[in-house]
């Protein structure tokens, strides 16, 4: 392989674009959801079953721009761990997390290490700390995982002595790629085995930590002696890395020798997160994912989830699950065989309707579902549906209004009537609102409302052709 893919390679290994963190949800019992309502388990259900069928001998597959621009496919460890991660949190697919677990053990020094470029020798922190967390949350003996000492091998990338203690580093001649994100897996990884290292390996993710609650993605890059997020002044805030810092922080919270200074770091985080939150439950991430997306959404509501946000929780998740694909007929598209998979933004949601998933727009689904994914755990459920209607006539071809209440928020709805067929999404509210073309004659239309599971409600609009007095006097009619 060339010296430029192995560059990237260590890039995304120690910076992933998906870095989930190893922590189990606490999902809320379906009569203690936010809000008062129950909670929906099909959106984590059919997400879960999309990315487990994504798997290819238990890898899920990368994909990067080769010099001619075209996209080449490479079995992406760190996105595959991520997804057992994420399969794990909404309690999924145990099968698939089990061939997770053994493909990467079967490949530990392929992502670990350089040993796939002919310089074994080079050892990635960020990728050793992700391989750690998930052996010791699956249960694994870290000391023996695919023949590795994980914990050794971890050991040795934690810095000594002042400023720069506790501090990952890789050791490549390519470079240090290690960051926040990593920093937090080894934290939480080094407390589950007990090392020596981890307490000083937590007091630098903490370091990481600005006076305002957010954690900053990279490290100074320098040895200098203020290694703290204050003391930097480039340092900038990034969700992803605030959200991915506080779920490791979770777990090592649950440590019996952790710090009161833990839970002060997730309470600041989390709150600083959820002064993020749009009033329409999104999120936006680092410096180069600012507008709203999926990946920074979902994981900022498993935080919520896991902090007691119920309310924060559910409005994240159902602004996931309205860019989801959960096609109902007869308003379908391209993604009718793709149900489940996440779209990262609204834009990735038209262009899969229209075209589908394409071989070049792959990788974006599989990262945004891996990372969306544990959120949709909060999904709140709809009660009995209702539409609400015109009662009296309607001009013929005119367009009126019609509203189905008391639906999922979020979910799918497909409204047919007239010469309508439309799908929406319920808004936060379990509303959805479409206008409806009605014919250019004299008539009664039936407008139906179908979501995932069959009809939610319908109604019927009478359609008045003819002049505007003899609509007014067949309506003065109708009425008495």
């Amino acid at each position: 392989m060339s010296s430029s893919f192995r560059r990237r390679w260590i890039a995304t290994v120690s910076v992933p674009f998906v870095a989930l963190a190893g922590t189990s949800l606490a999902v809320p019992a379906n009569a203690a959801a936010a809000n008062g309502r129950a909670i929906d388990p099909r959106p984590a259900r059919i997400g879960a079953a999309w990315l487990a069928d994504e798997l290819q001998g238990g890898l899920l597959k990368g994909q990067f721009l080769d010099s001619e621009g075209n996209a080449v496919e490479f079995a992406d460890y760190g996105l595959s761990i991520d997804a057992a991660f994420a399969l794990a949190a909404v309690d999924r697919r145990p099968k698939a997390v089990a061939a997770i677990t053994k493909a990467i053990a079967k490949n530990v020094d392929s992502y670990t290490t350089g040993a796939d470029f002919g310089t074994p020798e080079d050892v990635y922190a960020g990728a050793t700390a992700k391989t750690l967390a998930l052996a010791t949350d699956r249960g694994r003996n870290p000391r023996r995982f695919g023949g590795v000492d994980l914990v050794a091998r971890m050991e040795s990338l934690v810095l000594r002595g002042a400023p720069v203690a506790g501090r990952i580093q890789d050791r490549s001649a390519f470079g240090d790629f290690a960051n926040v994100i990593g920093q937090g897996f080894a934290a939480r990884g080094l407390t589950a085995v007990g090392s020596a290292r981890a307490n000083k390996a937590t007091r630098f993710l903490l370091r990481q930590q600005c006076d305002a609650g957010w954690f900053r993605l990279d490290f100074t890059k320098s040895l200098t002696a203020d290694q703290t997020c204050d003391g930097r002044a480039k340092s900038v805030p990034d969700a992803d890395a605030t959200a991915l810092s506080v779920l490791a922080l979770i777990e090592v919270s649950k440590d019996p020798g952790a710090s009161r200074r833990v839970d002060r770091a997730i309470k600041a985080a989390a709150s600083w997160l959820h002064d993020q939150q749009r009033s329409n439950g999104s999120l936006g991430g680092g410096t180069s994912t600012e507008k709203p997306n999926t990946n920074s959404t979902g994981l900022a509501g498993w935080v919520f989830g896991e902090t007691g946000r119920t309310a924060a929780a559910k409005r994240a998740a159902t602004w996931v699950r309205a860019r989801q694909a959960d096609e109902v007929a007869p308003c379908t598209s391209a993604l009718v065989d793709e149900t489940g998979a996440i779209a990262y933004d609204k834009a990735a949601v038209r262009t899969g309707r229209a075209d589908g998933i394409t071989e070049g727009t792959t990788d974006q689904w599989r990262r945004a579902t891996t990372q969306a994914l544990p959120a949709l755990a909060w999904s709140p459920a709809g009660g009995t549906a209702s539409m609400s209607a015109p009662t009296r006539f309607v001009k013929a071809g005119s367009r009126p209004r019609v509203t189905v209440s008391d639906v999922a928020p979020g979910a799918t709805v497909c409204v047919t009537g007239g010469k309508t067929v439309r799908a929406t999404h319920a808004n936060r509210a379990g509303n959805a609102s479409v206008r409806v073309l009605m014919p250019t004659r004299t008539t009664s239309v039936i407008i139906r409302a179908k979501g995932a599971g069959g009809l939610l409600a319908k109604a019927t609009i009478d359609v008045l052709a003819g002049s505007r007095e003899a609509r007014r006097g067949s309506v003065d009619s109708r009425v008495r």
